[in-house]
């Protein structure tokens, strides 16, 4: 997951590149990863940016009402 917080923010920073076309990527990134390892990755984000959080939900994993 700090492979994809990295790949992010070398993202934003690039010129010609928005932060709506880095969140894409990265978001694209983490949704195609096997869920267990999202879960793995979700851990290691919340404690690298704690107090704050970051949330994603993949549209594959939302449940049908």
């Amino acid at each position: 997951m700090k492979s994809i917080v990295a790949i992010c923010v070398m993202a934003v920073t690039l010129q010609g590149c928005t932060v709506i076309d880095a969140a894409d990527y990265a978001v694209s990134r983490y949704c195609s990863v096997p869920n267990l390892a999202r879960i793995a990755n979700r851990e290691a984000v919340a404690l690298a940016v704690a107090p704050n959080r970051i949330e994603i939900e993949c549209a594959r994993d939302a449940v049908s009402e």
